[in-house]
């Protein structure tokens, strides 16, 4: 009797996995104004997901993995950008033509073994690329999907990534399935 009872449950939450699958995958469209724009979803299996974005800085496609019912993924939304960048007293420095420099803002960490930013504090010891990503997180409720995104920046030199900035996670609303 128990073994029919365990295995009723492991059937039950196959099922609610099957389900839970079929309200994910399909093309969303914002309720409102959002950036990300139209999202469709498509299941790869288990818990990966295609997921291609309208933003209004163009298409982006990528992969996510859903974890507690929330779909997180992110994707290289600009290309890299290339030059001279530095931290000093946390704020991000950009060189520029004959000496100068620009603040950036402000640096949110630093990454491995570049504590506090003791191989990126000068011009002479500066990372040399900056990459972009778009991180997001698409929560399923009842009612449809609420999208979120954050943008972070990442500083390498040779190749090792050495600091970042990021933002906080911002709202671009609900969303409903078609």
């Amino acid at each position: 009797m128990k073994k029919l009872i365990a295995f009723v449950c492991i059937m039950m939450l196959g099922i609610a996995g099957i389900a839970a699958q079929d309200n994910i995958a399909g093309d969303w469209t914002p309720d409102g104004a959002s950036w990300l724009g139209d999202i469709k979803i498509k299941s790869m299996g288990g818990d990966k997901y295609k997921i291609r974005l309208s933003t209004s800085d163009g298409v982006f496609t990528t992969t996510g993995k859903l974890y507690n019912g929330t779909l997180y993924a992110d994707f290289e939304d600009e290309a890299p950008e290339y030059g001279e960048y530095w931290v000093e007293n946390g704020d991000v420095l950009v060189g520029r033509g004959s000496g100068g420099y620009s603040i950036h803002g402000k640096a949110a960490g630093w990454i491995g073994s570049n504590q506090r930013y003791c191989f990126t504090s000068s011009r002479y010891g500066c990372a040399t690329v900056r990459k972009h990503r778009c991180y997001i997180k698409l929560k399923f409720t009842k009612n449809g999907m609420d999208a979120s995104l954050n943008f972070e920046s990442t500083y390498l030199k040779n190749g090792n990534p050495m600091f970042y900035q990021g933002s906080t996670w911002v709202s671009q609303g609900s969303y409903t399935c078609w």
